[in-house]
């Protein structure tokens, strides 16, 4: 979706949109959506429910989904989550610490990667991909040395399904409290820089939480 905000920017939403045909990481709850009350049904309001996984369509990694007794969602430094950031895209399936060093800008603080992920959910695909492109352990030493806060990418993992035991690329970033934001939509986005809002549910103790995501024109 993309509209206009009251000063005439550009909004577009990034968010993958939740439903029961929505793809989940092979394990995770599939989503569920039903209707609890209904007016059309003599109640006085239409009130549903939706049960689902912390991690389906969109959504913001806690350290604590990798790192037992680490940050959980609610404790999330909100202001990462909110501001500047940049747009780069890849057409490799790998995404590498020297390709980061090519293509981010010193000073980068939130970094989206846009990469042929995207043109799965443009193609409304349901079944879950396991051959998505993903970072090295490599790209993500290269975040964390270059003081990058926020890392997102176009599909359920930032790390590759076939990922080597102890999921490296996971561990390294929430060691050091990236933000990690999964699951975006970036097919009509071009690479840039925009101001980028991606804000967690308030969930007690949670390690993840879908969000919202959305990118303004600066």
């Amino acid at each position: 979706m993309i509209a206009a905000s009251p000063n005439n920017k550009m909004i577009y939403d990034i968010s993958i949109t939740l439903s029961d045909k929505t793809i989940v990481w092979p394990g995770d709850p599939a989503i569920s959506i039903t209707e609890k009350l209904s007016i059309s049904k003599g109640d006085t309001v239409n009130v549903g429910e939706y049960k689902m996984g912390m991690h389906s369509g969109t959504h913001i990694d806690a350290p604590v989904h990798f790192i037992d007794g680490a940050q959980t969602i609610d404790d999330i430094d909100l202001s990462i989550c909110t501001g500047i950031c940049t747009v780069i895209q890849t057409q490799e399936d790998q995404i590498t610490g020297d390709f980061l060093k090519d293509n981010c800008t010193t000073g980068v603080k939130r970094l989206l990667i846009k990469t042929p992920n995207s043109k799965l959910w443009e193609d409304n695909h349901t079944v879950f991909n396991k051959n998505f492109a993903a970072l090295t352990k490599e790209a993500a030493q290269f975040i964390v040395d270059n003081k990058i806060e926020l890392v997102g990418i176009d599909y359920l993992s930032i790390e590759s399904f076939y990922s080597e035991p102890g999921n490296p690329v996971h561990n390294i970033l929430l060691q050091n409290k990236v933000v990690i934001l999964e699951g975006l939509n970036l097919s009509k986005i071009p690479p840039g820089n925009y101001k980028l809002t991606a804000l967690p549910l308030k969930i007690e103790k949670a390690n993840g939480s879908p969000v919202r995501a959305i990118l303004e024109d600066l």
